[in-house]
C-alpha cells in the first residue's frame, strides 16, 4: 500500500518531533549529569577534610595519652 505525500510528511513531522523530544531528554539528563557529578565532587571534598580533621585528631588523642602515661608515671 503506498502512502501519499500528505501521509509520509505527517510521518516525517512526527519522527522529527520524536527526535527533538529525545534530544531534550539527553540534554535534561546531561544537565542533572553534571549537577550530579559536581555534588559528589563538593562531597568527596568535605569526606576528604573530614578525614583529614579525624587523623589529625587521633594524632593529637595520641600525643595526649603518651603525654598522660608519662604524667602518670612519674613521682607527685
Amino acid at each position: 500500500m503506498n502512502k501519499s505525500y500528505d501521509e509520509l510528511c505527517q510521518e516525517v513531522a512526527l519522527l522529527h518531533e520524536n527526535l527533538t523530544d529525545a534530544a531534550r531528554a539527553i540534554d535534561k539528563a546531561r544537565t542533572q549529569g553534571t549537577r550530579l557529578e559536581n555534588q559528589l565532587q563538593a562531597s568527596n571534598a568535605m569526606l576528604r577534610e573530614a578525614l583529614e580533621l579525624g587523623e589529625e585528631f587521633s594524632s593529637r588523642c595520641q600525643a595526649l595519652e603518651i603525654e598522660n602515661a608519662r604524667l602518670k608515671g612519674e613521682p607527685s
